[in-house]
């Protein structure tokens, strides 16, 4: 483990530019390694050792992506005249009632 992570320090390639092209570069999605990560990701989240931080970050990330979406979904040019992403649930109850 240490190995790997000097030759991420001495070539400054961080993890997550590793994590970026690995899953979309064409040229490594038929590696092995690559088609089983899906596998290696629910191994993450169900053992005992690893899920609370694994769960975390996969909330995380989701309310990320749908905070970008309703972002882009309550855009002005979709017809919306408020902010959607900071709108509180009693104010969304007014308008539909």
């Amino acid at each position: 483990m240490d190995t790997i992570l000097k030759a991420f320090e001495d070539s400054n390639y961080t993890l997550a530019d590793f994590f970026t092209d690995l899953l979309t570069s064409l040229a490594y999605q038929t590696h092995p390694l690559v088609q089983g990560l899906a596998e290696d990701l629910n191994i993450l989240i169900s053992s005992t050792s690893t899920s609370s931080v694994s769960c975390q970050w996969v909330l995380s990330f989701a309310k990320n992506v749908y905070s970008s979406q309703m972002g882009s979904l309550s855009h002005k040019s979709g017809g919306f005249h408020f902010n959607a992403k900071r709108v509180r649930e009693e104010r969304i109850q007014e308008l539909f009632t």
